[in-house]
C-alpha cells in the first residue's frame, strides 16, 4: 500500500478508518506515486505569434487563470498540469496560429495520487 512520508514539519495528519480499507490496489483510499509530464513555460508563444493574436490569448488566459498564475506559467516557475497544457493549447488553436506545440519544455515528475 502506498503512503506519503510524514516529517516533523507535517503538523496535521489525515487518518483512515483502516475497517473500511483492504490490502490490495483495489482500496478506494490507495494511494501511489506516478509520473505526470508537466509543461515549463510558454515565451515562445509571444514570439511565435502575431500581436494581435497573442493579446487575445493572453486576455483569454488571465480571464481564466488570473494575474498571478498566468504569469508564472508563462514565465516557467509554476508547471503546467496535463489538463491546462490541454486548456492552453485549445485556446491557441482557437487563435488560428499555426502552432503544433505552444509549450517552451517538459518536465516529468513523480506525484501522488
Amino acid at each position: 500500500m502506498g503512503y506519503k512520508t510524514i516529517s516533523k514539519e507535517d503538523k496535521t495528519l489525515v487518518v483512515v478508518n483502516p475497517m473500511l480499507t483492504t490490502n490490495d490496489e483495489s482500496c478506494p483510499m490507495y494511494s501511489h506515486l506516478h509520473t505526470v509530464r508537466f509543461a515549463n513555460g510558454f515565451m515562445k508563444l509571444q514570439d511565435e505569434m502575431p500581436r494581435t493574436k497573442f493579446d487575445a490569448l493572453k486576455q483569454k488566459l488571465l480571464a481564466h487563470y488570473g494575474k498571478n498564475p498566468y504569469y508564472e506559467m508563462r514565465k516557467g516557475t509554476r508547471l503546467i498540469s496535463p489538463e491546462d497544457q490541454r486548456f492552453i493549447a485549445q485556446a491557441v488553436s482557437n487563435m488560428d496560429a499555426n502552432i503544433s506545440d505552444p509549450f517552451d519544455e517538459y518536465v516529468e515528475q513523480e506525484v501522488w495520487r
